[in-house]
């Protein structure tokens, strides 16, 4: 049996900001067992994550696709890691298609740090994500780039709509 939350990033209401499912695992399910899931959890992004020694490996899905890089489903990722899987350390380090990814607790935001990209790859989530283009242009907005970085952040309490086991 696994898990499967679904957190609201960016916001503090329930039913508010940029949903995304998040799926702990304790090994890899096949690539197209979780292309499932996410297709029936039917969000723009299901994350699903695997502890590797002192980091967890991360991996995205759309309904139709799995993706690179994440944003929003991987602060939501953090936000299950910190408040629902006992981890008590200040810094969670991903690792993923693209690189490492490191996400701080700063008072009550979680704030997450990544590579930043090269515009033709904002093409190509553009294009793939073209029916939900509003979400993604306001939070590109919310990014800050610092030395070759981006940051982005969100509350620490963000409200979890709901709690599934699959």
């Amino acid at each position: 049996m696994y898990r499967m939350y679904q957190v609201d990033a960016f916001t503090d209401k329930v039913f508010k900001g940029n949903p995304a499912a998040v799926v702990p695992l304790e090994e890899w399910l096949p690539a197209e067992l979780m292309q499932q899931i996410a297709a029936e959890n039917n969000l723009a992004e299901t994350a699903f994550f695997v502890k590797e020694g002192n980091h967890y490996h991360i991996r995205w899905f759309t309904p139709t696709v799995e993706i690179e890089l994440c944003g929003h489903a991987t602060l939501a990722s953090a936000f299950v890691i910190y408040n629902y899987l006992n981890y008590d350390r200040n810094e969670i380090h991903f690792t993923c298609q693209v690189g490492d990814l490191f996400v701080t607790r700063k008072d009550d935001w979680i704030v997450l740090n990544f590579p930043s990209i090269e515009a033709q790859t904002y093409k190509k989530t553009f294009r793939l994500f073209y029916h939900r283009r509003l979400v993604l242009i306001r939070w590109l907005y919310t990014i800050q780039k610092r030395n070759g970085w981006c940051c982005c952040r969100m509350r620490l309490q963000s409200p979890i709509v709901s709690l599934i086991s699959i």
